[in-house]
C-alpha cells in the first residue's frame, strides 16, 4: 500500500510538471518575436535586415515588399547611400533600385560597415577594423570600461553597437551583463585611441554632498593631469576621450548639430543603473564637459531607457523608454520631455493585455523628417510612425 502511495505521488508530480510545461509552451508560442535585426531608410523605402540574412526592402507608400536580397550580413546608410556586406565578405553599394556594385571586400566574419565623411569604407569583422586596405585590432591599453571579453586569440567578437561620430571616429561597444567596454578607432590617424584613467587617491575625508566630493576630486585631477584637464571659469573640462560619462554600458550614441554626445546607458533590463548622459563641447578644441544631470532630471519611477536619437530635420533629441517615445525639450535649468507616442499604442493586437506594449523593446530609431520615423523592435519587426499613426511590419 505504501508503495502505491509513493508511485501515485510521483505520477501526480510528473503530471503537474507536464501540464505546467505545456501551459508555458502554449504561452510562449503566442509571444511575437521580430524577424529583423537592423533597419535603415532611403527615400520612401525601408531596408530591413532579417535574422536569416535577407535584406527585405519595404515600400512605405503602399506597404508592400519591393524586393528581397539574400545572404546579407550587415547594412549601413549614409547620405542616402545604402551599403551592405554579404556573407562572403563582399562589400556592395546600391547604385539603382535592386542594382548593387562591388566596392570592396573584408575577410573574417563580417559584423558591421560604416563610411566616413569623405565616403571611405571601414568594415568591422572578426579580424578587426579594415580601413585603407589594412586591419587594426584593439589592445588592452585601448579599452574603456570594466570588461575583458571583446577579443580572444586575435579575433574580435561581434559588438552590440558600432557608431561613427562627426570626427570620423568609430566606436565599438560591448555589454556583457554587469560588464561593458568601448574602443574608439580614429580613422584620421588610423589608430585605436589609448585610454587614460585620470585616477587620484581618495583621502579619508567626509563630504557634505556628492557635489562637494566631485569638486574636490576634479581639483586634484586638474593639479595632477594638466595636459588632460583644463578649467574654464568654475567648470572643469577634459581632453577627448578622458572622463567620458560611460558607466553602465552603452545602449546608443548620438550627436547633435553642435557635436555634443548623448549616450543612453544601463543594464539591458534594469531601471536602477540607466539614463542619458551628455559629453558637451566647449570653447577649447578637443575638450569636453561631462554632464550627468540628465539621468534624474526627467526620469520616471522604474523607467528603463532605450535608444536616444538626434533628429537632424528639427534639431531635437528623442528617446524611447517603457513610458513611450519622447522628445527632449530644453529649459533654463534642465531638459524636459514631451510624450510623442504612448507605449500602449504600440500593441500588436487588442487581444494582448493593456500593459503588454509597455515592455516592448525598441532597439533603434531612424527619422524620415521632422515628425515621421521608423523604429526597430525585438518583438514586432519594425514600426512606422507617420506623425499620427503607427504601422507595424514583420
Amino acid at each position: 500500500m505504501h508503495y502505491f502511495k509513493k508511485m501515485f505521488k510521483k505520477l501526480l508530480l510528473l503530471a503537474t510538471f507536464l501540464l505546467t510545461f505545456i501551459h508555458l509552451n502554449a504561452q510562449n508560442s503566442t509571444i511575437f518575436k521580430s524577424k529583423y535585426i537592423d533597419i535603415y531608410t532611403k527615400n520612401n523605402f525601408v531596408y530591413a535586415l532579417s535574422k536569416t540574412n535577407k535584406l527585405v526592402v519595404w515600400d512605405l507608400k503602399n506597404g508592400d515588399i519591393s524586393y528581397i536580397k539574400k545572404e546579407v550580413s550587415c547594412i549601413y546608410s549614409n547620405n542616402n547611400q545604402l551599403y551592405h556586406v554579404n556573407l562572403d565578405g563582399e562589400i556592395q553599394k546600391e547604385i539603382k533600385r535592386n542594382q548593387w556594385k562591388k566596392i570592396g571586400a573584408v575577410t573574417g566574419t563580417p559584423y558591421a560597415i560604416v563610411t566616413t565623411s569623405s565616403n571611405k569604407i571601414a568594415a568591422i569583422s572578426s579580424r578587426g577594423i579594415k580601413f585603407n586596405h589594412k586591419y587594426y585590432m584593439p589592445t588592452e591599453k585601448n579599452r574603456i570600461g570594466n570588461g575583458m571579453y571583446s577579443f580572444k586569440n586575435r579575433k574580435l567578437r561581434k559588438p552590440q553597437l558600432t557608431y561613427i561620430d562627426n570626427e570620423d571616429r568609430i566606436w565599438v561597444s560591448y555589454i556583457f551583463g554587469e560588464f561593458f567596454e568601448v574602443f574608439i578607432f580614429d580613422t584620421k590617424n588610423t589608430i585605436f585611441i589609448n585610454h587614460k584613467s585620470l585616477s587620484v587617491l581618495h583621502e579619508k575625508k567626509t563630504y557634505n554632498t556628492k557635489t562637494d566630493f566631485l569638486k574636490d576630486y576634479q581639483r586634484k585631477q586638474f593639479k595632477k593631469y594638466p595636459y588632460y584637464v583644463k578649467k574654464i571659469g568654475k567648470e572643469y573640462i577634459y581632453r577627448f576621450p578622458t572622463q567620458l560619462p560611460l558607466y553602465y554600458g552603452i545602449k546608443s550614441i548620438t550627436q547633435d548639430n553642435l557635436g555634443n554626445y548623448f549616450f543612453s546607458e544601463g543594464l539591458l533590463s534594469s531601471h536602477i543603473k540607466n539614463g542619458i548622459f551628455q559629453y558637451q563641447t566647449t570653447t577649447k578644441n578637443k575638450f569636453y564637459k561631462a554632464t550627468e544631470h540628465i539621468e534624474t532630471s526627467f526620469q520616471y519611477q522604474n523607467e528603463i531607457i532605450g535608444p536616444v536619437k538626434y533628429n537632424k530635420y528639427n534639431n531635437k533629441l528623442y528617446y524611447y523608454s517603457n513610458y513611450g517615445f519622447f522628445k527632449l525639450l530644453e529649459s533654463e535649468s534642465q531638459l524636459k520631455k514631451e510624450l510623442i507616442v504612448d507605449p500602449n499604442a504600440l500593441l500588436y493586437s487588442k487581444k494582448n493585455p493593456p500593459n503588454y506594449g509597455r515592455i516592448m523593446t525598441i532597439k533603434k530609431i531612424e527619422f524620415i523628417d521632422e515628425k515621421q520615423f521608423i523604429f526597430l523592435t525585438t518583438q514586432y519587426g519594425f514600426g512606422y510612425y507617420d506623425g499620427e499613426n503607427i504601422t507595424l511590419f514583420n
